[in-house]
């Protein structure tokens, strides 16, 4: 995440390449993990991108969550939009969309 002066969002998402991010929504893993689902503005793709440790509080204060059997959900603020958090497991997130946590 990184501050912007746009209206209505304070926020923008980068991934660690540099792209764009427009979020969707978020998912909550069973360890605590927050991943941004969202269009990769360069391809138009559908992307998860784990979120940076160090953004947690600027999310963290634009949620509202609730615990879950597996995690959490719940939903957060994006400019002037607001986006789902839901559970994912670790697996489920593989599986779904083809997340691989640590790229070699």
């Amino acid at each position: 995440m990184q501050p912007t002066s746009n209206y209505p969002n304070a926020f923008t998402l980068v991934t660690q390449c540099g792209s764009l991010l427009d979020p969707h929504g978020a998912l909550s893993d069973e360890v605590g993990n927050i991943y941004i689902v969202g269009i990769v503005a360069e391809d138009q793709a559908i992307s998860v991108a784990l979120l940076h440790d160090h953004d947690l509080t600027p999310f963290s204060e634009l949620s509202s969550i609730e615990e879950d059997v597996c995690s959490y959900r719940g939903s957060w603020k994006w400019g002037d939009k607001k986006l789902p958090i839901d559970p994912i497991t670790s697996s489920q997130l593989s599986s779904r969309y083809h997340f691989v946590k640590t790229p070699s």
